[in-house]
Order: structure tokens, then sequence, then C-alpha cells
């Protein structure tokens, strides 16, 4: 039996171009039927009527598509295409069910195993046709979108390693810079020049900004690629979080903007240092950013039942109901602007999703409207 199918295959794919329809039916009146409107209307075709032999078949040739009755007594349809959408290297082939069926149910279960679409038995020519051809471009349509999937994903990739080396290498010559501002700010500060140690104090603030989006920028390269290491450890994250605050502390005074951190006891929970040291940069870096000055960002707790909830509110400027729905999304401006023009990449709160979801925490943000203020908030769990 293999070796006829083979041999029947085999003489088809050097002769024809054409699709081939592969029948599947116990029925060969059936099948009789199907092949000469098949003949009719230029398809190529070849026809089992034992189902369990299908997977000879498409080991040989993929067919273009499949014609598979429902009812068949060594194996039910509803079976073969189980089997056949199972199997990786057969679940792109449109199948077609032919039956005389009209329980909805049934139907149902075999367009959710992946049937395309059915056939009323007796079938019809004109929609035999009809059908095919339909199945067929949008078989055709899927293949190619996803082919092309797959060269955008190729290409994606190829940017997201060579932007990944790009930012490597600026953090060498930025160590270089932060080092030569710190003599030349020694320097002025020994000769007593006010002025000028403000100006070194400002190219340094500057020089952290850039070396922590580089930092998270190649965060989020290795977290696209699979690459982002965690080091997760169970502790209280307070006494962390309020060393992370400690610059953060530094860019808010700039503005006279208070940041007040509500310290408790909370139970020790699962986390990543960096990550949460990102996170908290974001969240924090963002509320002064778009806050007025004289205002206060609070940081406090919640103790739930299996997690931790570390809460950022800020008094600024709000947000509306599309920027909630935006605010976590990759190259985003929102309805609000930096309050003393300082730059946005519309990248730092996507990426406090990417690293919160990289230890398995998740994040969130409510806020009441415009000018009413922002609460974001990132769950840490407990085991």
């Amino acid at each position: 039996m293999r070796s006829s199918i083979k041999s029947t295959l085999e003489k088809n794919a050097l002769s024809t171009v054409l699709p081939l329809i592969l029948i599947v039916d116990d029925n060969h009146d059936n099948i009789n039927v199907i092949e000469e409107m098949l003949e009719q209307y230029g398809f190529e075709y070849y026809a089992v009527s034992d189902p369990l032999t299908i997977q000879d078949v498409l080991e040989y040739r993929k067919p273009d598509l499949i014609l598979l009755d429902l009812y068949m007594p060594q194996q039910s349809g509803l079976d073969t295409l189980t089997i056949i959408k199972n199997d990786n290297r057969f679940e792109s082939i449109p199948v077609l069910m032919l039956t005389a069926e009209t329980d909805k149910h049934m139907l149902s279960r075999c367009l959710d195993a992946g049937a395309m679409d059915y056939i009323n038995k007796p079938v019809d020519a004109v929609e035999l046709q009809a059908r095919i051809r339909s199945a067929l471009k949008i078989s055709s349509l899927t293949k190619d979108l996803s082919e092309r999937n797959e060269e955008l994903d190729r290409k994606n990739k190829e940017i997201q390693k060579f932007t990944a080396t790009i930012v490597h290498d600026l953090k060498n010559p930025l160590t270089v810079i932060m080092a030569s501002i710190d003599f030349v700010r020694n320097t002025l500060v020994e000769t007593k020049q006010t002025l000028p140690v403000q100006f070194a104090d400002m190219i340094k603030e500057t020089t952290f900004s850039m070396r922590d989006s580089i930092n998270e920028m190649l965060d989020v390269s290795r977290i696209q690629q699979g690459a982002f290491k965690l080091n997760m450890v169970k502790a209280s994250p307070v006494d962390y979080i309020e060393k992370c605050l400690f610059r953060l502390r530094l860019l808010g005074n700039k503005k006279t903007i208070t940041i007040v951190h509500e310290k408790k006891d909370v139970p020790h929970v699962y986390y990543d240092e960096k990550c949460i040291n990102s996170i908290i940069m974001n969240l924090v870096g963002n509320s002064i950013k778009y806050s007025n000055p004289n205002s206060e960002i609070r940081l406090s707790y919640e103790v739930h039942a299996d997690y931790i909830r570390v809460l950022v509110k800020d008094q600024g400027q709000g947000m509306t109901d599309k920027d909630l729905s935006l605010v976590f999304k990759e190259f985003q401006r929102l309805s609000a602007r930096p309050t003393d023009g300082e730059s946005s990449t519309g990248l730092g709160l996507a990426i406090v999703k990417s690293v919160a979801e990289a230890m398995d925490a998740s994040v969130g943000v409510s806020s009441e409207g415009r000018d009413k203020g922002s609460t974001f908030w990132f769950d840490l769990r407990k085991d």
C-alpha cells in the first residue's frame, strides 16, 4: 500500500503544478462523484477510503487541501482531523468536512478542531468548486502572511542585535566621561569655583541619566531575545527601594517635589534587584517628570494574601481613558507633557512592564482623570 501511494503521488508531483486535493471517504460512490467534479474543474486529486492510511499519503506529498468525510467506520473524520491538526507538519493544510450532518454542535466541534469549513452531502459541483477555491485562496494568503511575519521577525531580531551592540559600545566612552567629570569637579571644588561646579554636577546628572537609558535599552533587548538573566531573592524589598530613591530625591529636589516613602514591615517576596531598580527609577522618575513643582510623590505598600503591592502615587497631570489604554505600550506619547522640558522616549513604562513580567510580577495604573494624579503599582508574589 505504501509503495503504491508513493508511486502515484510521485507521478502526480512530476506531471502537474495544479492544486492536489486529497479525498478521504469510505464510500467509493461518493469518491467517484467527487473525482468527476474535480476532474471537470481541473484539480489534481487522490482518494483513500481508509482514514488510517492518511498519514502515509501526507508523508509522501502534502496535498493543498483535504476533503474529509465526517462519518467513517474505521476512524471518524473528527478524530482524523484532530490527528492532522496535532501534527505540526500538516496542521496548515486546509480541511473541508464532507457531511450530511445537520447537528450544529457536531459541526461546531469540527470547526473548533481546525476544519476550515464543511460541505453538505450530497455534494453540489458548483458549491464544491467555490468552497475549494475559497479555501485554497485563504490558505495561500495565510501562508504568504506567515512567511512575511517570519521574515519581519528575522529582520527585527537582526535590528535588535545591531542596536544592542551599538548601545553596549556606548557604555565605555560614557564611563570615561563620568570619571572625567568627577576629576574636573574635584578640581573645581578645590579652587572654590562655585558656578562651574554646578555645571559639572548638571553634566554628571545628565550622564547618569544616559547610563540608565543605555542599561534599560540593553535590558529590553535581552528580554526580547530571551537572554535576560534574573537573580531572584526572597526578602523584604523596602530597604532596597529606599536605596533606589536616593538619586530620585535629588531629581525631585530640583523641582521642589517631595518623595515620601511610607516604610513598613512587609512579608518577604520574590524579586530581582535589577528589575526593582528599573521599575522604581521609571515609575518615580516618570512621576517627577510629569508633576508640577511643590507637589508630592508617595510610595506605600499593601499586603495581600499571596502578594504585596507597591504603590507610587503622584499629584501630577493624571490620565484620560485613552492614556490608560496606551500607557504600557512602546513609543506612546500620552496627553501629559513634562513640566520642566524633560525629554521622553516613550519607552519607560513599556520597560516597566517588560522587566516586571520577566520576574513574574504584574503592573497596573489608575487615574481619576486629567489633573487628578495617577497611581502606579506593581505586585510581588510571596510564593
